[in-house]
């Protein structure tokens, strides 16, 4: 008989609530689960027990095509990684268009109307001139410019969640600052919920109204 394999917790007894123009940061040491609970509030992994809510419904509910499109226009994620979160093949209007043409922001035929709105997104974030920005390809960006990016394509969707996995992490300390302030102007001004998951206890208490400890 094959031996049954013995069930390991990534996760347990972890509860919080979300709420608009508000931040949560999660801290807590490597393997304690924060990039696990970001990814099943994604989707990305289902839970094996307990519930997850959106707007008082259990996600785990959301199958049909057209409302798992709405679940990821409202959620968003910022990952760890800017370097490979964007495809070096394609410049970064592509990168900005793309989602408002998926989610339908903006009329695929009005090609005007889209490049205005792919300029007006970048100079959101602070990357200027924006026509020149949109003509470049990811190797031409730094990393604090590529997480820009990010959250361009975060505020383009009209993210009502967004799920940011240590974004500072692998950017120069010169530069964090500058991408935190965005993030902090995301959450108040597009009154975003906002889940920040962090080592660094300095910039978690900077941007985040809430803590909350994981434990291995």
């Amino acid at each position: 008989h094959a031996l049954k394999q013995p069930m390991m917790r990534a996760i347990n007894d972890v509860s919080f609530k979300m709420y608009k123009g508000r931040g949560l940061a999660v801290v807590g040491e490597s393997g304690s689960g924060k990039s696990t609970t970001a990814k099943m509030i994604a989707k990305m992994y289902a839970p094996t027990d307990g519930c997850i809510e959106y707007r008082g419904r259990d996600i785990t509910t959301i199958k049909k095509r057209d409302e798992l499109m709405r679940y990821r226009e409202g959620l968003q994620m910022v990952w760890q990684d800017p370097f490979g979160s964007l495809n070096p093949t394609h410049n970064v209007f592509h990168h900005i268009a793309r989602p408002l043409l998926i989610h339908k922001k903006v009329d695929k035929r009005n090609k005007a109307q889209l490049k205005e709105r792919v300029f007006e997104l970048l100079e959101q974030v602070g990357l200027t001139p924006a026509k020149e920005t949109a003509e470049k390809f990811p190797h031409q960006l730094s990393g604090g410019q590529r997480q820009r990016i990010n959250l361009a394509r975060n505020i383009a969707v009209g993210a009502e969640v967004v799920l940011a996995d240590e974004p500072t992490s692998m950017l120069d300390v010169s530069i964090r600052a500058g991408v935190l302030n965005l993030m902090e102007e995301m959450k108040v001004e597009k009154q975003m919920s906002l889940l920040y998951i962090t080592h660094d206890i300095a910039t978690a208490r900077y941007i985040a109204e809430d803590l909350a400890v994981m434990y291995v």
